[in-house]
Formats: structure tokens, C-alpha cells, sequence
């Protein structure tokens, strides 16, 4: 960095006769302007070909902050591309840059991608731009597309992967698929997946860090707070699922779980009739083995947002969440059904006190909860203003069991305490329910939520779901934090991500200085 320093002089009178006096008038005023430039130093590597060879060793030469292009081509892979450090990655374009898979198809918790970010130094790249746009990939339903992977409590901030066409994607629909992915987000990794059109057996997997200790570090080291800049923001990508897989009879598009987090909105989704949807899922906390003999004890989802998505389905039944463990926030998805029914579930595994942390749970005692005391269960959890195109009625979610779940302390949601449904005809004293700030009652009981816009609560507004939306959703969720106590607890992160706009923060004047004119 270089730094220059500006010295911007005030009148002097012209009765000064030494260097003297005029250092000494000058350090007395105090009028210093300091204005920083920094070189930015980096560099373009074109890779000379699409081949696996030659893009790695252009990756390899590259350093942090530099642009690797990769030249139009058809290529095949057999290994994946790892990729240690922020950089820019950029291919000629959708359907001119291809790549093929041909990567060892998956096995048991093995999956393979092919292009792999995972920083040697988390604190290096914390602010630096890792970019991933103009590809063509080829899943070639072996394996999985992208993995961004940073097992650290030092965030990597500015990841975005935009203008991409992913092929013959698959995962989420059969057992031994389970653990194939599309695309990965795994740790802490922040940023905007935008403006992507996926295709195949479309699956996003959303965990903490790390999958070793089953997102206990997540819990211990990090918080979740809805509406911050600190998620993966998945919106204005188009995916479909184009293949029917034999056997399937589930699919998973989105899920979330040992300590992940996501953000899904304003995206266009479509699946087909061959398979039961659950599109969006929340993993609470889940045991293997037995309660005398506890094998894996999976830590729940901290949080996700789900809005403004369009949601086409044809299957007889439509699930569009199942929301298992953490705070969830889904409102004014619209899910484009005809005459197929929807159904959005909550349910309950497990006791947290099976996957301990290192805090306690406010008022529990046992050391369940992240350090801002948040529980893995369902809580603070709002769902308002969904809707099907059918009837236009508001979904609501219920509560499934199963006496599978009771061994393990299970089956305890509570609506209304657990999570709150939209009400029509909200009073403030169950439920949640959407308006203008003069029609939001003036009592409520603790929990109850209020979503404050100027927008239409009678049905989606035209324009505000779906890939790149007119009218942006826009307003403020109040939870009721005591009686009668009103408090401003979400409002929507920044749309379009200010990612998309090519990553800088607006640069504010330096502080306790003075500019003179």
C-alpha cells in the first residue's frame, strides 16, 4: 500500500517571514487531509486450453486476488480442480467453456466435484472476491458440480458463483445419493450463488463445520443472525429437475443441517411428477444407534430464509419445506400446484441434550445451544404469506410425528411456541400476521410476529417471486418480546447481493479528519 499525504494550507498571512512560524501555524491548525491509494497489483493467467492440465497449472501460477480465464473448448475431467486460494475464475462463457465429468461416482460419504474451493488461509482470503461464472459443467450424473468448503471460524466473505449452466446434475433422491450435491456449501463461507440455470437431479447441501464432528464447532463458534450479510444467498437462479432416477420415490432439493445455514429467495423451481418434493429441508438434531448406544449425533440447522421463490410442482403431493431443527423465516413463496396437494411439515427428532455444545440453553441447563444462548430446536420461527396458485390460500404448517422419535425425547413442538402460522384474521395473541404499521394491534402476547409493508398480505403481489423480481418483498418482521412489547427482529438482507455489483463497499471519508474546500 502506498500512502500519500496531502497538506491542504489554510491562508497565511502574508506578514510570516519564517518556515518557523509556518510549521508551527500549521501543526496549531490542525487542517491534515489523508488520502489512501492502494496498488492493486493483480494479474490475468489465461489458461491455453479447457483441459484439466492446463487449467490447474494456470491455477497453480495464479495468486490470490489474480483472474484465471479459461479459453472456449469442450473438455473432460477426471480429477477434480482444488482451488487453495481467492481468485477469479472465469470461462468464456455458458455453452462455449465445457466441462465434462468424468469423476469417480460417488460412495457412501465420498462425494467429488469438479472445481473445489478450500482456502489454505481463511484469514487471507476472508475479503478477497473468489469468483466462479461462465461454465458450462457437465455433471454427467457421476458427481457433483462446485464445492465451497472453509472448515473455519474466520469467515471467507466474498464467494459468488454467477452465470453458470449446470448439466445432468444429480443428488438428493435416492439413498446412495444422498451425499452427492450440486453444488456444497460447507463451513463458513459467505456470498451469492445468482443467475445460474441448473438442470438434472438438482441438490444443494447447506452444512456448518465440521461434518467430523458433526457441526459442533458451528455451534460453538459461530451465531446465526437472520438478514445478515454472514449466509450463502442463493437467488435469480432457474433449476429444474429434468430427470426421472428408477426407484426414487423422494427428492430433496435444497437441505441444511449440522450447524449450515442458507438463504434461498427469488429463485424459479420445477420438479417432475415421478417423485414425492420436499423442496427445501431443515435437519434438526438427528442420533444413530440406540439411546443405550448413541452412534453419530448430528447438530441441527442454526437458521434459512426462504422468500420470493416460484415453485412449480405436478407431483400429487407438493412439500415445500420440512423444517426439523433452527429458525426458519419463509414468506411469500409462491407454489404453482393446479390441482396437486401441498403440504408443509414440521417435525421433531430428537432432544437437543443429545448433541451437546459448549453453552447451556437458557433455562434448560443442559449445554445444547450456540453462545448467544439459540436453541437447535424449532424457535423464534415465523411463516407467512405462502401461497398456491390453485385457491390462493395461505399455507400452513403442521406438525408430523412418528413414535420413532419418542425414544429419543422427540415430538415436542408446540405451534406457537415452537413456530407461528399466518393468520388472516391475526388479534395478537396467536399466530403471526402481515399489514400496514397502523393495522399491526397495539397488544400482543410474547412470540406472536407482524410483518409491517406496504405490500399486498391478500395474495403475492405480481412481480415480487421468481427469478429477478419488479417489486422486491420488502418490510420488517416484529416479534412480540413481551406483552404489549413490539421489536423490530428481521428485515431482508440487501437485494440484488451487493456482490453483484462487483463486491466493493462504498468507501466513507477517513474518520477524524476534516476536509477543507
Amino acid at each position: 500500500m502506498r500512502v500519500y499525504t496531502y497538506f491542504i494550507l489554510p491562508k497565511i498571512c502574508a506578514r510570516t517571514k519564517t518556515l518557523k512560524k509556518i510549521l508551527m501555524f500549521l501543526l496549531a491548525s490542525f487542517y491534515v487531509c489523508i488520502i489512501f491509494f492502494q496498488d492493486v497489483s493483480a494479474a490475468t493467467i489465461e489458461a491455453k486450453s479447457c483441459s484439466y492440465f492446463d487449467v490447474s497449472n494456470a491455477v497453480l501460477s495464479a495468486q490470490r486476488g489474480d483472474t484465471v480465464t479459461v479459453p472456449a473448448g469442450s473438455c473432460t475431467w477426471s480429477n477434480e480442480l482444488t482451488i487453495t486460494k481467492a481468485i477469479r475464475l472465469k470461462g468464456e462463457g455458458i455453452d462455449k467453456t465445457i466441462i465434462t465429468s468424468k469423476l469417480p461416482l460417488a460412495s457412501g460419504f465420498t462425494g467429488y466435484w469438479l472445481i473445489n474451493y478450500k482456502p489454505s488461509n481463511p484469514v487471507t482470503d476472508k475479503d478477497v472476491l473468489f469468483e466462479i461464472t461462465g461454465f458450462t459443467l457437465d455433471a454427467a450424473s457421476r458427481a457433483g458440480a462446485i464445492s465451497l468448503r472453509n472448515e473455519s471460524s474466520t469467515p471467507v466473505r466474498k464467494v459468488r458463483v454467477h452465470h453458470n449452466k449446470i448439466i445432468n446434475a444429480i443428488g438428493g433422491d435416492t439413498t446412495s445419493q444422498n451425499y452427492v450435491n450440486t453444488i456444497l456449501v460447507e463451513g463458513t463461507v459467505w456470498g451469492v450463488i445468482d443467475n445460474n440455470t441448473i438442470t438434472g437431479i438438482p441438490h444443494f447441501d447447506n452444512y456448518g463445520y465440521s461434518s467430523r464432528d458433526c457441526g459442533k464447532s458451528s455451534w460453538d463458534y459461530t451465531t446465526y443472525t437472520p438478514g445478515s450479510a454472514d449466509n450463502m444467498y442463493y437467488e435469480d437462479n432457474t433449476i429444474t429437475r429434468t430427470t426421472i432416477s428408477p426407484g426414487a420415490t423422494f427428492h430433496l432439493f435444497v437441505s441444511g443441517g449440522i450447524g449450515g445455514r442458507y438463504c434461498f429467495r427469488y429463485n424459479d423451481i420445477t420438479t417432475l411428477n415421478d417423485t414425492y418434493q420436499n423442496t427445501f429441508d431443515m435437519h434438526g438434531t438427528q442420533i444413530g444407534g440406540t439411546p443405550e448406544s448413541p452412534t453419530y449425533r448430528n447438530r441441527s440447522t442454526m437458521g434459512a430464509e426462504i422468500y420470493g421463490n416460484r415453485i412449480t410442482n405436478t407431483y400429487s403431493m407438493s412439500q415445500p419445506w420440512g423444517h426439523r431443527g433452527g429458525r426458519l423465516l419463509a414468506f411469500f413463496n409462491y407454489i404453482i400446484n393446479g390441482s396437486q396437494n401441498v403440504r408443509l411439515n414440521a417435525y421433531d427428532e430428537a432432544a437437543e441434550s443429545w448433541a451437546p455444545t459448549n453453552h447451556k440453553c437458557p433455562g434448560l441447563g443442559y449445554s445444547a445451544c450456540s453462545s448467544d444462548g439459540e436453541s437447535q430446536k424449532q424457535t423464534k420461527s415465523y411463516y407467512w404469506n405462502n401461497r398456491k396458485s390453485s385457491d390462493n390460500s395461505i399455507l400452513i404448517t403442521n406438525i408430523t410425528k412418528s413414535s420413532n422419535w419418542d425414544k429419543w425425547g422427540g415430538n415436542q413442538l408446540i405451534e406457537n411456541l415452537s413456530f407461528w402460522n399466518h393468520k388472516s384474521n391475526f388479534d395478537g395473541t396467536a399466530g403471526m400476521g402481515c399489514g400496514t404499521l397502523e393495522d399491526r394491534p397495539k397488544n400482543c402476547r410474547e412470540g406472536v410476529g407482524y410483518w409491517v409493508t406496504d405490500q399486498l398480505c391478500s395474495k403475492i403481489p405480481s412481480g415480487s417471486y421468481g427469478r429477478e423480481p419488479t417489486t422486491p418483498i420488502s418490510g420488517i418482521l416484529y416479534r412480540c418480546t413481551s406483552t404489549n412489547t413490539w421489536t423490530a427482529y428481521y428485515t431482508p438482507y440487501t437485494y440484488p447481493h451487493p456482490l453483484r455489483e462487483g463486491g466493493v463497499e462504498g468507501i466513507s471519508a477517513p474518520k477524524g479528519f476534516k476536509l477543507l474546500k
